[in-house]
């Protein structure tokens, strides 16, 4: 069998809306299509998202704000040069390694929205350069992982949701998984430090 000029994978995701006891009717609030682009050519690796969304603008407590639009967008895209376990480097389009924009796909979240950290705390990606590895132990393993570039995501208050275009952005991120104690079957105990100046353009 010839080998594929490239991987393609997606899903489609919908998400229905019902609050109790309120004033509007149940609806569908959001339909996600996302569309994956991978390809690994030896020490190297690509991998992009696209996704289109089709929903209604949301205000404050899920209330419909504004008529049903769709977006189309690049929610990732990056090239990544595998050395050896401990020392990778990554550039790109980067989807900023917290817990949310690790695990936000339909088959491995717990929730269908996004919590308040996602994008006010930290940027939904940052555009720039990524140092990671893995360094294994008999039963124990430390994951690392130093990002720096420019952020793309919400100015980070409630009072004002304006998105931010720039602005330079530094973090690092570190988890220890830890062997089994008698109490847990895993321990995994991280930090994540993160940076960044605001850019001066805003949408």
């Amino acid at each position: 069998e010839a080998p594929r000029p490239i991987d393609i994978s997606g899903y489609f995701d919908s998400s229905y809306v019902r609050l109790p006891g309120g004033s509007e009717p149940s609806s569908y609030q959001q339909q996600t299509l996302s569309l994956f682009f991978g390809k690994t050519f030896g020490n190297w690796r690509f991998h992009s998202e696209l996704e289109y969304i089709f929903g209604p603008e949301v205000g404050p407590a899920n209330r419909h704000s504004g008529d049903p639009s769709g977006s189309l967008g690049l929610e990732t895209a990056w090239l990544d040069y595998r050395y050896r376990d401990g020392l990778n480097v990554k550039f790109g389009i980067l989807l900023t390694p917290t817990y949310w924009s690790t695990h936000h796909y339909p088959s491995t979240t717990l929730t269908v929205l996004s919590p308040l950290l996602h994008q006010r705390i930290f940027p939904a990606v940052v555009i720039g350069t990524m140092v990671h590895g893995t360094r294994y132990f008999e039963r124990e393993r430390f994951d690392y992982q130093i990002y720096g570039g420019t952020k793309e995501g919400f100015d980070g208050t409630q009072e004002n949701e304006n998105y931010v275009d720039g602005g330079e952005a530094l973090g690092g991120k570190v988890v220890a998984h830890l062997r089994p104690s008698r109490f847990f079957e895993t321990t995994d105990l991280g930090v994540h430090l993160y940076s960044d100046r605001k850019g001066g353009g805003h949408q």
